[in-house]
């Protein structure tokens, strides 16, 4: 019995040992064929080499600080509340719409679904907003070249929703 026990523990101790090295070679391996991060190629391109000896850029002149956008209605559109519903459109133009405005400035830009079904495209705008319903309608013409621009009245509870709302039908 003592031979039987002494024999599984030198069974159990050797078969330790061997997955610890077997462990071992992996993380070795693992660590040769590594390849960096982006991040770190990035870090990478922006370090300078000492070979490269440009002179150092100077600052450029100070210059007026860049206002925001303002539409005739006051309203800067980085903070003009814009909806984009979809009316009848394909799934996903609500976004795509939103997506393309807020790379034109339009920051405060809300997505959703109309209750019912519309067509063609129109922009509508309550109280003072036709001049910024209008720069983006301008904005939509490429894709949409029949967009429409409308006042819309505080309780109509779609086209009314927002101080601009952008409904994209069928």
């Amino acid at each position: 019995m003592k031979e039987v026990l002494s024999t599984i523990f030198f069974l159990a101790i050797a078969g330790s040992a061997l997955w610890g090295w077997n462990r071992w070679q992996q993380t070795a391996r693992d660590a040769r064929n590594t390849q960096p991060s982006i991040n770190a190629l990035a870090m990478e391109s922006s370090v300078s080499t000492p070979e490269s000896k440009e002179a150092p850029e100077e600052p450029a002149p100070a210059t007026e600080e860049k206002k925001p956008e303002v539409a005739s209605s006051g309203t800067p559109k980085e903070t003009l509340n814009v909806k984009v519903l979809n009316g009848g459109a394909a799934k996903g133009n609500a976004g795509k719409v939103q997506d393309f405005l807020k790379k034109n400035g339009y920051n405060k830009v809300q997505i959703g679904n109309t209750i019912g079904d519309y067509t063609g495209v129109v922009v509508y705008y309550l109280d003072s907003n036709e001049a910024s319903a209008t720069a983006i309608q301008k904005l939509l013409v490429s894709d949409f070249p029949e967009a429409e621009v409308r006042a819309a009245s505080a309780s109509d509870k779609e086209g009314g929703s927002a101080p601009v709302v952008v409904i994209l039908g069928k």
